[in-house]
C-alpha cells in the first residue's frame, strides 16, 4: 500500500485519503483484514512476488469480536492460550494467519516481549516457524531497547 503524495506517481493516495482506509483497518481488526488482504490477492490475481506481507504475534485474536487491548493481552478467560510468545501461541498464531491469508507470512515481527517464556523457547519458535514455510523473516516491535539488546539476542543464536 502506498500512501503519501500522489505528486510522486498517481496513484499514491495522499492523506485525506488514506487516513480512512488507515482507520477501518484498526477497526476491523482481529483477523478479518489478514482475510481481506488474502481475498484481495485471489480476486485481482496479485502476483505474490509482488506483495509483502507482515503479521505480528503476543495479543490474542477472537475472531469477529474487537474486545479492548487490555482483555487481549491477559492470558485468561476468552484469552487462555492466545497470549504471549509461547510456542504454543506462535505456532497458533502463524497457522491462524497463514490460514486467514491464504499463503505465506513474508515477515512475523513479536509485537512485545513475553516474560513469561523463556527467550529460547521463543527464538525455538520462531525458528521453527521459519523452517516449515510459512514465515521468511522474523523481527521485533514495541520492545524496550533494554530487553532487545543486541548483544543479548546474538547470544541466542
Amino acid at each position: 500500500m502506498s500512501y503519501g503524495s500522489p505528486d510522486w506517481q498517481d496513484w499514491v493516495l495522499d492523506e485525506e485519503k488514506s487516513l480512512p482506509l488507515l482507520e477501518h483497518a484498526y477497526k476491523v481488526g482481529n483477523g478479518l483484514s489478514e482475510q481481506i488482504v488474502g481475498k484481495a490477492l485471489k480476486k485481482f490475481n496479485i502476483p505474490r512476488s509482488k506483495v509483502v506481507i507482515l503479521s505480528k504475534c503476543y495479543f490474542g485474536c477472537v475472531p469477529g469480536e474487537q474486545p479492548p487491548v487490555s482483555e487481549m493481552s491477559i492470558n485468561d478467560g476468552k484469552m487462555v492460550n492466545q497470549v504471549g510468545l509461547s510456542r504454543k501461541h506462535i505456532l497458533d498464531a502463524v497457522e491462524n494467519s497463514v490460514e486467514r491469508l491464504g499463503t505465506y507470512i513474508d515477515v512475523l515481527q513479536i509485537h512485545r516481549l513475553d516474560r513469561e517464556t523463556s527467550r529460547e523457547e521463543i527464538m525455538k519458535a520462531l525458528n521453527d516457524v521459519v523452517d516449515s514455510g510459512k514465515v521468511r523473516y522474523i523481527g521485533a516491535s514495541s520492545v524496550c531497547y533494554l530487553s532487545g539488546h543486541p548483544d543479548q539476542i546474538r547470544s541466542l543464536m
